[in-house]
């Protein structure tokens, strides 16, 4: 399987993963498919995870970030 993760998008999602950390947002990550690569900025951040692209599952997140 190929890594989906290395494509052109990654530095953009690194962005904008880095710069909601620098602002102090609260991160939500939705994993639609457990196969899918995280970007590592996500980790040791605080992140919510909803772990389905599911109303109820990213609800969960929200109310919990």
């Amino acid at each position: 399987m190929e890594d989906t993760y290395s494509k052109s998008n990654c530095s953009s999602e690194k962005w904008e993963i880095n710069k909601a950390v620098e602002l102090k947002k609260k991160i939500i990550a939705v994993k639609i498919d457990s196969q899918n690569d995280t970007p590592l900025e996500l980790y040791g951040v605080g992140a919510k995870w909803a772990m389905s692209f599911t109303f109820d599952a990213i609800k969960k997140a929200i109310d919990e970030a």
